[in-house]
């Protein structure tokens, strides 16, 4: 492994460092060559008060191999990352841009970081469910994309966040499901974690076939939630029935005594 950091204040503070290793080996795992770089400007050096830098990296993992079949597969034998931002003394850690690269996912994020708290937008694609199929145990196929807007507090487990997701063509190997997962699939809403429990807003999920919604808050002492599930027309899971499935769930509670409602609207069967 080579190794080489530099760092020039005649050069208006700029600085670089370069990393190259052949044949790392780690349990369950070893790549072939792995490189990165990165440089930058470090400004205010000798003054704390005032200090501040730039960075932008990138990185290259090639002939990767995975023990494990199942997570070599979603993985890939190749894989890449870039990133850029700056800091300055009293201010969050601003990221530009960090994407995280391979061949069935992409993901990407840009934010600030304050302490532990990170406040950005990031965006996950999977192009290819295929990749998949071994962690989820079963046939997988479609595209995925999800973007998630918001705050997480890594010191506490706290997030709120705002979900926007499509999945399109996608196939779990069940003709029941996929009957209902013919068309686009649509996610949005709000999520949250905080002192009071789990909130949602808005939570959606459907597309032509199928509609789910959540609203409410739940936590151990108290809820006050309620969920949706319909399915418009249940020909969409069988030729042997037809009609709308409906059913509603609500639950309230306080000191650990939660009140559960089911209400259903049940759907006309008939025989063939």
């Amino acid at each position: 492994m080579r190794l080489n950091i530099d760092y020039d204040v005649e050069r208006q503070g700029g600085w670089t460092a370069s990393m190259v290793a052949q044949n790392v080996e780690r349990p369950g795992l070893s790549v072939r060559d792995s490189t990165f770089v990165a440089s930058g400007v470090v400004t205010n050096a000798k003054i704390a008060s005032q200090r501040q830098f730039t960075f932008a990296t990138r990185g290259q993992l090639d002939g990767l191999i995975i023990d494990d079949p199942n997570v070599a597969k979603a993985v890939g034998s190749s894989a890449s990352f870039q990133g850029d931002g700056n800091w300055q003394a009293g201010q969050p850690i601003v990221l530009d841009q960090l994407k995280l690269l391979s061949h069935a996912l992409d993901l990407s994020t840009s934010g600030k970081l304050t302490g532990l708290t990170y406040t950005g937008v990031t965006q996950l694609a999977l192009k290819e469910l295929a990749a998949f199929s071994g962690l989820a145990q079963r046939p997988l196929e479609g595209q995925a994309d999800l973007q998630a807007d918001g705050e997480v507090d890594f010191l506490v487990g706290g997030f709120n966040i705002n979900l926007d997701g499509t999945a399109r063509k996608i196939s779990l190997a069940s003709d029941a499901l996929d009957g209902l997962l013919k068309s686009n699939v649509l996610l949005s809403g709000n999520v949250q974690r905080n002192q009071n429990g789990l909130e949602f807003e808005r939570l959606r999920l459907g597309n032509a076939q199928f509609h789910t919604a959540l609203n409410g808050s739940y936590a151990t002492k108290t809820s006050n939630l309620e969920a949706t599930v319909k399915i418009h027309d249940l020909v969409a899971l069988s030729d042997q029935a037809q009609g709308l499935l409906a059913v509603n769930l609500s639950t309230t509670g306080e000191d650990e005594i939660h009140n559960i409602k089911v209400t259903t609207q049940l759907p006309y069967f008939c025989c063939h």
